[in-house]
């Protein structure tokens, strides 16, 4: 049986102060103005060359792949007008084989995925060529050097992929290759990361598209996109040319803090990242995103049943075999006998009967783990609104309106009262307290299929 004072003392390890908020917020501007100016930051702030956001007025069928992680997305998307759409979408897993495999295989598989979608949703108009040459938005969530609104040089791979022939090749060149091979009608118009689709979507479906400053991605994995004055993206001089004085830029914040100056490392988060096949990098997404959650959940749980003389549960033995799920169902069991989170560990685990006070263990250190990442997002989010109404004084803050933010992924739909927890910390950091009344946030939803579909109906 486990002790409530030992839970507690490991849970608390997960506590994030104001001065430590205070303290991200500071190294955060200061990452992103050197991700501006040079290139080969752990934040790259990528330059995306697209330069004009959505009105809610644009029409037409594009397609969409999206390559997010351990699933990858195939959908068609109908722009209406209006802020409207309809979307026909195929999801299929990707496995390790292909996360861990060659170039050709993942890049070809992507391809006959393409294929299938077609022959099942777009075959009789494809026939007819009432559709004749489809444009595609290649939503591509890795850090990419971007070249132009479709070239881009894969920079890393993160979320388990591990292809290194890939890396230092155009994407979507890669891609185009393997439809040009089985002789598709399509064409890889635009490379999207997808919180920049999710600012586009976020645009799209806002009845204030101008409004809308940041996309945010708070799921398997995480980062932010955010419009910049084109003068600034001193790290390419390419971006600094061209219409108009923004441009969307990148922030790949999951790089954020590599050296670990500000973030937070418990000796969870340390073995946590001696597991991963990129150890020392990625140090803000191993505690913030939903593929890292779970496993830091398990190191916590293994580490109080070492405390208190308990056995490892079989089904925690073994490293990444707990999902963030897991977190959302024990954070929002409001029962007193936890009975919906025993039954999902019986479900999904293969779990027998637990005593309440592992059970309690349990939705403790998910409520602390997710608190947590709310927090760090917050810390993210306020250096970003920091950044976008630095050239605003305080005087002309009224002339600003509404702060709009586009969020998407699994925590900030899912997890219990993460919103709540990012709005909770940002009245804690100065500098965005008096605007914390005008920041508005909503889940865009299909944000990297339309917002794919989006910059794609922007080119020629």
């Amino acid at each position: 049986m486990f002790e409530d004072s030992v839970v507690n003392q490991v849970a608390g390890e997960f506590e994030l102060d104001a001065a430590q908020l205070r303290s991200l917020v500071d190294l955060f501007l200061s990452e992103m103005d050197a991700g501006l100016q040079n290139n080969g930051k752990g934040m790259a702030m990528i330059p995306t060359f697209v330069s004009n956001l959505p009105t809610g007025d644009e029409q037409g069928t594009f397609l969409a792949v999206d390559l997010g992680g351990t699933n990858l997305r195939v959908c068609s998307v109908k722009l209406l007008g209006n802020g409207k759409y309809s979307m026909e979408q195929r999801k299929v897993g990707v496995s390790q084989e292909l996360m861990n495999g060659s170039c050709e295989e993942l890049f070809k598989y992507i391809a006959l995925q393409i294929r299938t979608f077609l022959d099942l949703h777009h075959r009789d108009e494809l026939a007819s060529q009432e559709l004749t040459v489809l444009k595609l938005g290649f939503t591509f969530s890795f850090p990419v050097e971007q070249l132009s609104i479709n070239e881009g040089i894969l920079l890393r791979w993160t979320k388990g992929f591990n292809i290194p022939e890939a890396v230092g090749k155009d994407v979507c060149k890669l891609l185009q290759t393997q439809i040009d091979n089985i002789s598709l009608p399509v064409k890889v118009a635009a490379l999207v990361n997808d919180t920049v689709g999710t600012l586009m979507a976020r645009c799209y479906t806002n009845p204030d598209p101008s409004t809308t400053v940041l996309g945010a991605i708070f799921g398997t994995g995480t980062n932010g996109a955010y419009v910049e004055n084109r003068a600034k993206i001193q790290a390419c001089p390419a971006a600094r040319k061209g219409d108009g004085p923004s441009m969307v830029v990148n922030t790949e914040w999951g790089g954020f803090d590599n050296s670990l100056t500000a973030l937070p490392d418990t000796a969870y988060d340390q073995e946590l990242d001696r597991l991963t096949n990129n150890s020392g990098s990625q140090m803000f997404e191993k505690r913030v995103s939903g593929m890292f959650l779970g496993e830091i959940l398990r190191i916590a749980y293994n580490a109080i049943s070492f405390r208190c003389k308990e056995a490892v549960l079989t089904a925690f033995s073994e490293p990444w075999s707990v999902d963030t799920a897991l977190l959302s169902v024990a954070a929002s069991d409001g029962s007193s006998e936890l009975e919906e989170l025993q039954r999902f560990l019986t479900n999904q685990y293969a779990v027998g009967r637990l005593p309440i006070e592992n059970l309690r263990a349990i939705k403790v250190l998910s409520t602390a783990i997710g608190k947590r990442s709310a927090r760090l997002a917050a810390a993210a989010i306020a250096g970003v609104l920091i950044k976008y109404t630095s050239p605003f004084k305080k005087d002309d803050f009224v002339s600003l309106g509404d702060l709009d933010i586009g969020l998407d992924g699994s925590l900030a739909e899912f997890f219990p009262n993460y919103e709540g927890y990012i709005r909770e910390s940002l009245k804690e950091i100065p500098a965005v307290a008096s605007l914390s009344c005008r920041i508005t946030m909503g889940i865009a939803k299909d944000g990297s299929g339309v917002g794919a579909a989006l910059i794609a109906s922007t080119t020629v």
